[in-house]
């Protein structure tokens, strides 16, 4: 199907197919949460504490839009802002443990939109789900 030694036009696919179903499972889940807030979680949770200059970067936003998602954050308690003890006029962004709750809610609320459907599955497409899943974390 594909060809090529570089497999891009597999590769543009699985993009393709990834941005759609992130945004699919975001949409369908119960939360009110928006996707922008969602994702500036995830990187806190998975870089650790960053500066709001790494924030934007990451999430390929502006500085003055990741801080105002911070400042969101923020409000709600689930990030907390102290100053970055090795640049004192920058300041470092951190998930709270009220933040991974959140994070730990909002991806839950999302499985239980994909089980169902997951469910209907035969076993061998769920097994290939699996092996997938296995194979996206390695690319990421």
């Amino acid at each position: 199907m594909y060809s090529g030694g570089v497999h891009t036009d597999l590769a543009v696919e699985l993009a393709i197919a990834a941005g759609r179903f992130t945004r699919t499972v975001t949409r369908l889940s119960d939360s009110e949460m928006p996707r922008a807030l969602w994702r500036i979680l995830a990187h806190l949770a998975e870089a650790g504490p960053c500066r709001v200059t790494q924030l934007a970067k990451l999430d390929r936003v502006s500085q003055p839009t990741a801080t105002k998602l911070v400042g969101r954050l923020r409000e709600a308690g689930w990030v907390t802002t102290e100053p970055d003890p090795s640049d004192g006029r920058a300041t470092l962004v951190m998930i709270t443990a009220a933040g991974v709750a959140k994070l730990g809610a909002l991806r839950r609320g999302a499985g239980a939109v994909l089980a169902e459907q997951i469910a209907e599955l035969t076993p061998a497409d769920r097994d290939v789900l699996v092996r997938a899943t296995e194979l996206m974390r390695q690319l990421a």
